[in-house]
């Protein structure tokens, strides 16, 4: 994202340097008279300065650089603080999901989240909640956290810089969101927006994945994530190992059955070919990561390379996993 937001500063920077280019081959700017126009197609002439607009564009390259520095720093900040809240309350829900469950740590989960949503609102709105006497008062011990573990102390004052100077900070708000969403549409294909300054025209493969999805690459005491035995398949089957969820019990006492399985609530497909009702069984690994795994014959496949595609049916919140492998 940062690339992105360089890349459209050194764009207007480089206007911004045309224009001065121009204003010391041409001081006076336009002539008029020698353009020849009438009105009103005239008065669009007569209006522009050149002086003016070098000293506009030299402003908003200044301040898409200042903003960029300052967002992305907000960014990291801010994932900083979601993680120390979010990742202890996914660990625990790993090792102990029964725990999770429990009316106090729910009450101290829902507290946590509750005052990181103040801090971000109160951020966003300018102060919304430091500007009450009263409220600023219970609130300052939260915002100090806070604060602190979202490296405020180096966003922060670029921020109020920005919307302490602006004329108003509401249209700030509103231009700095929508530069924040073209810049997060642009980022969404990283290479498709590289490859317009790449003269090469390089980009990689649609389909990434990490080394940690093949277990004779992850490391013993890895943790999380689906994973079969290998990249290259040189047996006859391929083991699938997948992670267990807090939500998985909760996708299965939807289905409303008496005879409830995971094969009804996790689907696996190779390719385009659904494995219709594989059968799993619990599995405690060494390293104390807990999960279900099944084994699909492969033996009767090509030699060339498939995609294990493995999704939770039904669940909006968990994205579908797509493991590569080559059957050899």
């Amino acid at each position: 994202m940062l690339a992105i937001y360089f890349a459209i500063h050194l764009s207007v920077r480089a206007f911004w340097l045309s224009l001065l280019l121009l204003q010391k081959i041409y001081p006076n700017g336009i002539n008029i008279e020698r353009l020849y126009l009438k009105d009103p197609y005239k008065s669009f002439a007569t209006r522009f300065g050149l002086s003016q607009m070098i000293t506009s564009t030299d402003t908003v390259s200044g301040l898409i650089f200042a903003w960029a520095v300052t967002f992305v720093i907000t960014f990291v900040g801010m994932g900083t603080a979601f993680s120390l809240w979010a990742v202890p309350v996914g660990l625990l829900a790993q090792v102990q999901p029964d725990l999770v469950k429990s009316v106090p740590v729910r009450a101290v989960n829902i507290t946590v989240g509750l005052s990181l949503l103040l801090f971000i609102v109160d951020t966003i709105f300018f102060g919304i909640i430091r500007r009450r006497a009263i409220l600023g008062r219970i609130y300052y011990p939260l915002y100090l956290f806070w604060n602190t573990v979202s490296f405020g102390f180096l966003w922060r004052p670029g921020f109020q810089i920005i919307y302490s100077n602006v004329k108003n900070k509401w249209k700030a708000f509103g231009l700095a969101l929508v530069s924040v969403v073209l810049v997060g549409f642009m980022s969404g294909d990283e290479d498709d927006f590289i490859k317009l300054f790449d003269p090469r025209g390089s980009r990689s493969e649609a389909l990434q994945v990490e080394e940690t999805r093949y277990l004779d690459k992850r490391p013993g005491d890895y943790w999380g994530g689906s994973f079969i035995q290998s990249d290259v398949i040189t047996d006859g089957y391929v083991r699938v190992f997948v992670n267990y969820l807090s939500t998985d019990d909760k996708l299965i006492d939807a289905l409303g059955s008496d005879s409830s399985h995971f094969s009804q609530v996790i689907r696996v497909s190779i390719d385009d070919s659904v494995c219709v009702s594989p059968k799993w069984i619990g599995i405690s690994r060494v390293n104390g990561q807990k999960g279900i795994q099944t084994v699909l014959d492969v033996s009767r496949l090509e030699n060339k390379m498939y995609v294990l595609k493995i999704e939770r049916v039904s669940d909006t919140t968990a994205n579908t996993v797509r493991i590569p492998f080559w059957k050899q």
